[in-house]
């Protein structure tokens, strides 16, 4: 979920376009099912916190606020 958001990101497609989103939840609502009560993020819903899993969320979550703000894509090394 994470690669995804951070993918569309990059091509400039918000988190609500129709082709992504599912029974009125985006990329976005999926990804804070992921989240635990420590504030990190888990590899499944309702597990314990995981470092690997936090980082991929906080990347993708920085991904779609550059996006939303216009800035340059989080990989995008040209600017």
């Amino acid at each position: 979920t994470a690669q995804m958001i951070v993918a569309l990101a990059s091509l400039g497609i918000p988190q609500n376009d129709a082709r992504f989103v599912k029974n009125e939840n985006n990329l976005e609502d999926v990804l804070l099912n992921y989240i635990t009560s420590e504030g990190g993020f888990s590899h499944v819903p309702g597990g314990e916190t995981d470092p690997m899993a936090t980082e991929q969320a906080f990347y993708a979550m920085v991904a779609q606020e550059r996006m939303e703000n216009g800035s340059s894509a989080l990989f995008d090394m040209s600017r």
